[in-house]
């Protein structure tokens, strides 16, 4: 399902998440973090994916014969220039336990809109005539494969799958931020983004517990009647989360499943 396309990982650590797109086919994966965590990340790359990008310059996107390399590191700092500062967008943005710093979450915010390319004043329609001819949409399977993770839409959405895979554990300090940043008419931004559960029968057993939490996101352009639902939702669906994390559903806890990772 990733296949062809052309995928950004936030926070991309010691880039497993980045190594495995590569494998499965994506056309072109940028794994990116803050500087001092590069080294690490490009030699795990390196020593999983062969030969990748420089992560240098502007021109890292493009090898020495003027091809695009398959991967590529780059040192990102999050905000609305995101895209400038890496000079290209993606198809597919994902992300991992990005939400545990609540000041850095306007710009975590910013920097999806702008990697994906999305521009609230622009016609949507017509920009996917003129420019998204490289997007490859990737194929719908059976919710009962765990490879379906992404598969997830609303009937409401555009046809498009969407543009956002974004996952977080217990360290969601910033989730109410997040959610509220995520309503268009609260941020300024004129893009709402939209948060829906990818089900638990299309996940690995091992993150099917309350404690994890796996989304896709969607934008689409803020409207007048928007204003403050998507506050007010996403208070809600913290709490929720929270109570879930609790233990109030009765789903495993990642402790008692015997699979708890260290933070």
């Amino acid at each position: 399902m990733f296949r062809g396309l052309r995928v950004c990982e936030l926070g991309a650590g010691c880039g497993l998440v980045s190594a495995a797109l590569v494998a499965v086919g994506a056309s072109r994966v940028v794994a990116t973090d803050l500087g001092e965590n590069l080294q690490l990340l490009r030699e795990n790359l390196e020593t999983n994916c062969g030969g990748g990008g420089s992560g240098s310059g502007a021109s890292a996107g493009a090898d020495a014969g003027g091809g695009t390399m398959t991967w590529d590191v780059r040192e990102l700092i999050w905000g609305q220039d995101a895209a400038t500062a890496l000079g290209e967008t993606f198809d597919l943005v994902v992300a991992t336990d990005c939400m545990y710093i609540v000041e850095a979450v306007p710009d975590l915010v910013s920097t999806l809109v702008a990697l994906v390319g999305y521009k609230p004043g622009e016609d949507q329609d017509e920009k996917e005539k003129v420019d998204t001819s490289h997007v490859k949409k990737r194929s719908t399977r059976s919710k009962s494969s765990p490879s379906s993770a992404s598969a997830s839409t609303s009937a409401s959405t555009s046809a498009a799958d969407p543009p956002v895979l974004f996952s977080y554990g217990r360290n969601r300090q910033g989730e109410v931020d997040f959610l509220r940043e995520c309503d268009g008419a609260v941020s300024g931004r004129g893009v709402t983004l939209t948060l829906e559960d990818v089900p638990e029968d299309a996940l690995d057993d091992l993150y099917q517990c309350s404690d994890v939490r796996v989304v896709s996101i969607n934008m689409t352009p803020t409207t007048v009647a928007d204003a403050g639902i998507g506050a007010r939702t996403g208070a809600a669906d913290a709490t929720a989360a929270a109570e879930t994390a609790a233990g109030g559903t009765g789903r495993r806890t990642r402790a008692q499943t015997g699979t708890g990772r260290r933070k």
